[in-house]
């Protein structure tokens, strides 16, 4: 997306002439596509360290569960 964006060139400045409805309307469509990926990542780091934390917690838990079996008094 980047490169597409970066053939574009940047948008005409304030004063200059507009650039054509077609190269605008795809800059338009690649900044709205890029936002959309950006959540995206966003949202998967967001459960990735979700994730990780989740592993961490089970990882204590069984440790836990471990220890309380081997240390279990049978009478």
């Amino acid at each position: 997306i980047n490169a597409r964006v970066e053939v574009l060139g940047p948008p005409p400045a304030q004063g200059q002439p507009p650039e054509p409805a077609i190269v605008s309307n795809e800059r338009s469509a690649l900044v709205s596509e890029k936002a959309e990926i950006n959540a995206v990542v966003a949202s998967a780091q967001n459960l990735s360290v979700r994730v990780n934390g989740l592993v961490d917690k089970i990882s204590v838990m069984r440790s836990e569960l471990f220890r309380s079996v081997i240390t279990k008094h049978y009478d």
